[in-house]
């Protein structure tokens, strides 16, 4: 199975944000293991379920969907690309991060959309020759018959149906919750993630994470600045 890539904004664990995302999720996102956070009122084994799906791709915000390399390309091309595009791109600030339900998960979301959007979508169109079409198997995974026309059309043209008007910055937290599990999550959170509030959040990196197998996670293989240049 050919590797995946993905290019996150996730910030650094030393951070504030990075350090809370973490522990959260048990685990950095450069693969090492944290263990459980302890928790008030929500048992090891309902967080561990809770938060499977996000800890796999470890504390991040998407910007570059995952992807397989197309065979004209090789991975030192793809860093190399990059880390250039990086050094040529100003740094995004989002402004206060706030919890929120999206489609019965729970997120960190920005107050400012307008040029994280911007960022996403020159992103998207810059690299977007790297990833091969995809396989049938593939778009069958993405479920086309759930997704709206515009949807479709944005994973035939880009691979990925969340895309350029459809995007929308958001950092994980959980997987789906039910209601009850909902209230306890947000209570949780929102008494760890408040110290974090008082301290600025910008996009001043990008990270690129690789997952060598389905099974596996993804882990970052580097981070580069923006604005370098």
């Amino acid at each position: 199975m050919t590797s995946r890539y993905a290019f996150y904004f996730s910030p650094p664990t030393a951070s504030p944000l990075g350090a809370f995302g973490a522990s959260w999720l048990g685990r950095t996102i450069e693969g090492q293991d944290l263990g459980p956070p302890v928790l008030t009122d929500i048992s090891t084994a309902v967080w561990r379920a809770a938060t499977a799906a996000p800890r796999t791709y470890g504390f991040h915000a998407t910007l570059r969907p995952p992807f397989r390399l197309a065979s004209a390309y090789t991975e030192d091309d793809l860093i190399s690309d990059l880390k250039a595009f990086c050094a040529q791109t100003a740094p995004v600030g989002l402004g206060d991060l706030k919890l929120a339900r999206l489609a019965g998960f729970l997120a960190l979301t920005p107050a400012h959309k307008d040029a994280i959007g911007r960022l996403a979508a020159e992103i998207i169109r810059h690299f977007d020759r790297y990833r091969p079409p995809l396989s049938p198997e593939e778009i069958t995974r993405r479920r086309p018959d759930t997704l709206t026309t515009t949807q479709r059309a944005l994973l035939n043209r880009w691979g990925y149906p969340y895309v350029m008007g459809e995007f929308r910055f958001h950092i994980t937290l959980t997987g789906k919750l039910s209601c009850a599990e909902t209230y306890l999550f947000e209570k949780e959170l929102e008494t760890r993630y408040q110290p974090v509030l008082e301290h600025p959040i910008s996009i001043d990196s990008i990270c690129v994470l690789r997952q060598r197998t389905p099974e596996s996670d993804f882990v970052a293989m580097g981070r580069y600045p923006l604005g370098s240049g």
